[in-house]
């Protein structure tokens, strides 16, 4: 059993062989030295506070967001929820009645802050906004 230094306290320890790490449907295996000296991801401090704020005070973005997604993937969704937003761009959680299925709407370019991930946000906004009047024109 490992004990903190300062307390004596038990600690929990993870002593870990290799990481799997599943992208895309690929799977990459890291060790734990190569997990240590990845990057961390420049929006993962502010993460939790701006998918709060996108739920709770632009509600009507989330729901533009969804033109973005393909119809059969929002057929009997309940609910729609900003779920993660990490560099490379925001995950939608589209829940059912029967689950749930998260969906990657991808950054044009990655961000490496808080300003470039908003500027990203608006990019897939204003994408959304052009497929809604497209449709609207079509119909």
């Amino acid at each position: 059993m490992h004990r903190d230094e300062c307390y004596g306290t038990p600690e929990l320890v993870l002593e870990l062989d290799s990481v799997h790490l599943t992208e895309r449907g690929r799977v990459s295996v890291l060790t734990p030295d190569e997990l240590v000296r990845a990057d961390v991801d420049p929006l993962a401090v502010q993460e939790a506070d701006v998918l709060m704020h996108l739920a709770d005070a632009h509600p009507e973005a989330v729901d533009q967001l969804t033109r973005l997604v393909h119809p059969d993937v929002l057929q009997s969704a309940t609910r729609v929820l900003p779920l993660a937003l990490d560099r490379y761009g925001i995950v939608l959680r589209i829940e059912r009645l029967s689950g749930h299925r998260d969906v990657r709407l991808p950054f044009p370019h990655r961000a490496v802050d808080t300003v470039s991930a908003q500027r990203g946000l608006g990019a897939l906004l204003a994408e959304a906004g052009r497929r809604a009047r497209r449709c609207r024109a079509q119909h």
